[in-house]
């Protein structure tokens, strides 16, 4: 196995050493872009590619990149967030990137921008900050990586939330669901690069888990591999091959090509994912907040007891370490109370950009008793996946509950619309437009990215 796993890295290093030229000018240009327009501090290359293990399409000869470029850019003041649109617009086009044909964030090629100020880098005590002190690279500017103080162990249960609940949103809007019932693998190039994703970043979470800091994905789930056995006998009784999958797809990611694309079956893939993601969360909630439930999966009634244990523990950390940079002191009462109010913050922009977007949306959402907004459609999002049976068939009784919880959020004139639709696939694809817009929209009020 491991000569297999040796033998992938080396094609992908060959590959990576063809796409450095190409790398280079792409990161020129938009070193170039973003100085004609704002005066930054200095530009970073974060995430995969800066820390030299993004991911790489091979296709006959041509090397090209599966996924995004990480940037960060650091200002002295926020810039406005139609200026960062029209410098990615105008980098995108320099490199003929069409940004028009991609109906979903996370699919294709795209350079993805994001800002910060030098009093973010130590404000929350996320990941990406932490990342990028240790493995990120300089584009332009001052190097201010040296005032990040946030330490490994400093950092927030919540990242490892965001990673695994947000592997849900990647895998709902990448699905294709037409191509998938098909087989056409190559028009799911970014959605099985999701899978292979997916069970790379478990990796990730045991580290946070662990408080050990490995600098990049294959290193962080041959920890996992290895500790598997120790850590977590139990899972071995009904996820025995998980530990397997994670390291064997941490090796695949780095480079895809036609070859594997058409040797793969799709359904069992898509089956497999969805099972090891369920096992990771279950996992990571069980280990980080010492809640010992059963599986999401195995019972969808389950749901209202998830969100009434989560709705506001997932913040408390993130929350204290927040106001204890703020007023020097924390304590359990004001974290919880910090946490609620911003869930009620969050919850209210949420209902006002839904109207905006077009959605009539239930106004009782306002009252609900867990107004974890991002939880609840992330939860509805994976009870959704586990609809697609292993033969890429529907199940119309856990479709039929998805439905149900969306009428909890929307205004049930929506959804009468999904009663017309005769087909089942086409009750499926109609309900998951629904599902990736709303967690979009949740997505950037709940985290701040507009």
């Amino acid at each position: 196995m491991m000569h297999e796993l040796i033998s992938l890295e080396q094609k992908y290093k060959k590959a990576l050493q063809e796409f450095t030229p190409t790398l280079n000018h792409y990161l020129s240009v938009i070193s170039v872009e973003i100085t004609r327009e704002i005066s930054p501090i200095s530009i970073y290359l974060t995430g995969s590619f800066g820390r030299g293990e993004g991911s790489l399409y091979r296709h006959r000869t041509n090397v090209t990149p599966i996924r995004d470029f990480d940037i960060l850019v650091i200002v002295k003041r926020h810039i406005k967030g139609k200026i960062i649109d029209r410098i990615t617009k105008r980098i995108h086009t320099r490199l003929s990137i069409d940004l028009n044909s991609k109906n979903f964030k996370l699919k294709g090629f795209i350079i993805w921008i994001t800002q910060a100020t030098i009093k973010d880098l130590n404000a929350f005590s996320l990941l990406k900050f932490y990342e990028l002190k240790k493995t990120s690279r300089l584009l332009f500017g001052e190097d201010i990586r040296y005032l990040i103080n946030i330490s490994f162990k400093d950092l927030s249960k919540y990242n490892g939330i965001l990673i695994l609940f947000g592997k849900i949103q990647g895998l709902l809007g990448l699905l294709d669901f037409d191509a998938l019932k098909k087989g056409e693998t190559k028009k799911l190039l970014d959605f099985v690069y999701e899978c292979l994703k997916t069970r790379t970043e478990i990796g990730t979470t045991h580290g946070i888990l662990t408080e050990i800091y490995e600098p990049n994905f294959t290193k962080r789930c041959n920890t996992f591999y290895n500790d598997f056995h120790n850590w977590f006998p139990e899972l071995e009784e009904f996820n025995p091959k998980l530990p397997f999958n994670v390291l064997q797809c941490s090796y695949r990611r780095l480079l895809i090509d036609d070859e594997f694309l058409e040797s793969i079956d799709l359904s069992d893939m898509v089956a497999e994912t969805v099972r090891d993601l369920d096992t990771a969360i279950w996992l990571y909630i069980k280990q980080a907040y010492s809640i010992d439930m059963p599986h999401i999966l195995d019972d969808y009634n389950l749901l209202e007891s998830y969100l009434e244990i989560l709705n506001v523990a997932v913040l408390k950390d993130l929350m204290g370490f927040y106001i204890k940079n703020k007023l020097g002191f924390t304590t359990k009462l004001l974290e919880e109370l910090t946490a609620r109010v911003y869930l009620w913050y969050a919850l209210l922009r949420f209902v006002i950009s839904v109207r905006r977007a077009g959605y009539s949306i239930n106004l009782r959402v306002l009252f609900a008793r867990h107004k974890n907004i991002m939880m609840r459609l992330w939860l509805i999002g994976l009870l959704f996946l586990k609809s697609l049976k292993e033969d890429s068939s529907i199940d119309k009784d856990i479709l039929q509950e998805c439905v149900d919880r969306l009428c909890e959020i929307l205004d049930h004139d929506i959804l009468r619309e999904y009663e017309t639709i005769r087909e089942l696939d086409q009750k499926f694809t109609f309900l998951q437009k629904i599902l990736v817009d709303l967690l979009e929209i949740a997505d950037r009020v709940f985290h701040k990215k507009d």
